[in-house]
């Protein structure tokens, strides 16, 4: 993630948006680690998915 992050900011996006679902702690944590905060949660499918922003430095 971290790589894909750093690529996508040389690239000149600076908000890059990642989504998963709620249950899932280590993706929420990986999310966490790499400068993501939480920006809303929405129910899809039966199923709440965060919604996470890395705002690039």
């Amino acid at each position: 993630m971290k790589l894909t992050i750093e690529k996508a900011i040389e690239h000149g996006i600076r908000e890059i948006n990642i989504h998963c679902h709620k249950h899932n702690e280590p993706s929420t944590r990986m999310i966490k680690a790499n400068g993501g905060s939480l920006e809303s949660e929405i129910l899809y499918g039966g199923e709440v998915v965060q919604r996470y922003v890395v705002i690039a430095p």
